[in-house]
């Protein structure tokens, strides 16, 4: 079974507005008691494989998460386990997963490099979870026969570490989860509460942050753009192909925005964000035309994220690199923690703004929706690409010839006001080096579909 949902953080400041809302009449309360489990070093949580049993009301229920794509599906298999066996296990500190009810099941590719009966030797609890979730459905009806449902969870809690109980984590988030119905219903209703309440999205399982609790860290490493991601078929139409290239962009982008709005200030997640935005738009603008579905006014919201980003960045990147290098080579020193603090609109307040976090939203939709239904669909994204990357190429030779006579003109001349031409050429040297990063992203994205096989020798 695939599962689709949304996870957010919620803000404290909206957190009481948010509580009348699930604690409704029809809402219904569950201690969830979950024990977490993996090899001493982590493998599972390598293969992005989550395990764990938990106590649901009066029933226990063993559950493993692995694969989907990364952003809002995962495969999730589900398994009632007899009460008084898991007691009994529990009363003698026994109590330890059972991987042979995998063998024959959609999860078992996700294992398939494991050694079911090694694995289960070296599986230990890392840790525990103790939640108090809330939980209502909202439901809508469609003209089809089932109607639209979503299960809305909030969970409060922690996280305890499996061997030192002083150890703890925080949780407080909220999930939509798609229970039948069409997927619009998630993303709509998830974008109204979000706008309401001032929700941001996460992509941080409980799983990833009991891993990081075990390892003494606040947050994941920033993550990077990985184009081994970014699976396209040969014969991929052009609105497929934007979807992929666009949720590889997201791959990037989520971790890292999520870890921001968690309360990470580490320089390294600030400039992967900046970069998967980058790339991102520079698909959408080179990309316009695979798709009726983007949405013309992404753009001047993404850039202004990476703008307000890009300030924030650069003064930071001064302060932890730069300064220090200087004062190695003697330079007097400065201090720009105050120049620093003095930015009014810092990198999470950036991205907790509500029109980035519905852009998010919306760019997720985009990625999971139906790309057949296009009336694009017959034409090939190959097809197209070399017209894109002759164009950017041409782009990319005018503004170097732009950039070569202002060059000229500027050795030929001591007065620097010369020319009005030279003096309003729009910084070609800047222009140059963003549309050779824009020839780069685009050749990344193309490579897969225009790259030729070698021919075969001998």
């Amino acid at each position: 079974m695939q599962e689709i949902e949304l996870k957010f953080l919620v803000p404290e400041s909206r957190l009481k507005g948010l509580m009348r809302q699930t604690h409704v009449k029809s809402s219904q309360v569950t201690q969830l008691a979950a024990h977490y489990y993996d090899t001493p070093d982590q493998q599972l949580a390598q293969a992005g494989i989550g395990l764990r049993i938990r106590k649901e009301g009066d029933t226990w229920v063993q559950t493993i998460k692995a694969g989907g794509d990364g952003i809002a599906a995962r495969l999730e298999h589900n398994a009632v386990l007899d009460n008084e066996q898991v007691q009994a296990m529990l009363n003698n500190n026994e109590l330890m997963p059972d991987l042979t009810i995998y063998q024959d099941t959609p999860i078992a590719a996700a294992l398939a490099d494991f050694k079911l009966k090694k694995l289960a030797k070296t599986l230990t609890r890392l840790y525990v979870t103790d939640v108090k979730r809330t939980t209502r459905l909202l439901t809508e009806s469609n003209e089809d026969e089932t109607d639209n449902c979503i299960e809305m969870a909030y969970d409060q809690g922690e996280i305890i570490h499996g061997t030192d109980d002083s150890l703890r984590k925080a949780i407080q988030e909220i999930e939509f989860e798609l229970v039948s119905g069409d997927l619009d219903f998630l993303f709509t209703t998830a974008k109204t509460w979000c706008k309401r309440y001032k929700l941001c999205l996460s992509t941080v399982t409980k799983a990833e942050n009991g891993s990081l609790l075990i390892n003494g860290q606040n947050h994941s490493p920033a993550v990077n753009a990985n184009l081994s991601q970014l699976q396209i078929d040969k014969d991929s139409s052009a609105p497929a192909f934007i979807r992929a290239v666009v949720h590889n962009c997201l791959l990037q982008i989520l971790p890292n925005s999520s870890a921001i709005v968690a309360g990470s200030i580490d320089d390294d997640h600030i400039l992967q964000l900046r970069i998967g935005i980058d790339r991102l738009r520079t698909a959408l603008k080179a990309f316009a035309d695979f798709s009726d579905e983007i949405n013309p006014e992404w753009l001047p919201i993404l850039k202004q994220t990476v703008t307000l980003l890009s300030g924030y960045y650069k003064l930071a990147c001064i302060n932890a690199q730069i300064e220090p290098e200087l004062q190695a080579c003697g330079a007097p020193a400065v201090d720009w923690t105050t120049d620093i603090e003095n930015i009014k609109i810092t990198p999470i307040n950036t991205l907790q703004a509500n029109d980035f976090q519905i852009t998010l939203l919306e760019l997720i939709a985009f990625t999971m929706s139906d790309p057949s239904i296009e009336p694009q669909t017959d034409q090939l994204a190959r097809d197209k690409l070399t017209k894109v990357l002759s164009k950017q190429y041409k782009k990319f030779l005018k503004t170097n010839k732009k950039a070569d006579e202002v060059s000229v003109a500027e050795l030929v001349s001591d007065d620097t006001n010369v020319s009005t031409d030279v003096a309003d050429n729009d910084q070609p040297e800047s222009d140059l080096l963003s549309q050779l990063k824009d020839l780069r992203y685009i050749s990344e994205f193309s490579a897969s579909l225009l790259s030729k096989k070698k021919p075969n020798v001998g």
